[in-house]
């Protein structure tokens, strides 16, 4: 039944796609980094925000300038970075799949780390991160290119939230208006959830107690996401969901558990899924700092 209702809602989204001016509604994120680290949103081109966004009233601001603090997202990877509102922890934050750097902008913004550090495993990709976190001074931060493997053995527990965007079959592409057949080929999942899982295992060896991991794709096949989600529970049972209120109008229904997906051609965007989970226990700061065998490409202080 879950499979004929998502096939019906795609094929709504898809006879309901406006034109290709306005397949995607963007957003910019704009930082005052020096100071507060605030976060304020608003529509491209003037537009006007898609939808009851009644849970951002105070960083959605209308009618803003671009500049070079401004950083530009699909909305549905702002909707994907909502889930870290709240989590001031003031501990350290690694975006394990990082460039180019987006949710990057919006755990600084958010979760206000001591430290955040973006990895980025894709040599041609490290660009994009270090030009995002030099120009909008994400400090303080680390630029790192370590399969997640290394992370699992050298950083256990030491991070208050981990993102994982993971690498996945793309499918939302063809609602940005980008050809990616093969992102619908069964072998294109079912080697992107192998990968996924491999990732998703060496990330929450490195969360500590009390701490969130944020997983999220760009695509709509459920082995990607409300699959992905519930193989980690069963294989990390000190992991559970956390249910963010202010995102129930998103909350999928091909899952009991708690998990965010955004359909294109509903106004939010190209579309994407998003779990946060916590690892259970008591949070407590810590003060170690990262061992030498975790090297540095670019350290940037405050």
């Amino acid at each position: 039944m879950a499979a004929i209702q998502w096939e019906e809602k795609f094929s709504k989204a898809l006879r309901d796609l406006p034109d290709a001016e306005q397949r995607v509604t963007q957003l910019v994120a704009c930082f005052t980094v020096s100071q507060t680290r605030s976060v304020q949103v608003w529509p491209k081109h003037n537009q006007p925000v898609a939808g009851n966004l009644s849970f951002l009233p105070d960083w959605i601001t209308e009618n803003q300038p671009l500049s070079d603090q401004c950083y530009q997202m699909d909305y549905s990877s702002a909707l994907v970075g909502s889930h870290l509102r709240g989590l001031q922890q003031d501990g350290a934050v690694l975006d394990l799949c990082a460039s180019p750097g987006g949710k990057s902008v919006l755990a600084y913004g958010f979760v206000k780390p001591h430290l955040l550090v973006g990895n980025e495993v894709i040599g041609k990709r490290l660009g994009a991160l270090t030009d995002t976190i030099e120009r909008l001074e994400l400090f303080p931060a680390m630029i790192t290119r370590h399969d997640p493997s290394i992370w699992r053995e050298y950083a256990r527990e030491y991070f208050s939230v981990v993102l994982v965007d993971a690498p996945c079959s793309g499918q939302s592409l063809c609602f940005r208006g980008v050809e990616h057949p093969a992102a619908w080929y069964a072998g294109t999942v079912s080697q992107a959830v192998m990968r996924q899982r491999r990732i998703l295992a060496a990330a929450a060896a490195t969360v500590q107690s009390g701490g969130y991991l944020l997983y999220s794709t760009c695509t709509f096949s459920r082995a990607e996401n409300e699959g992905m989600a519930e193989w980690f529970c069963a294989k990390h049972l000190d992991f559970e969901t956390v249910a963010v209120p202010e995102l129930v109008q998103f909350r999928s229904t091909y899952s009991e558990l708690a998990c965010s997906r955004f359909w294109p051609g509903e106004g939010y965007g190209a579309g994407g899924f998003a779990v946060l989970l916590r690892k259970k226990g008591e949070y407590r700061p810590h003060t170690r700092e990262l061992p030498q065998a975790i090297h540095r490409i670019h350290t940037y202080e405050v």
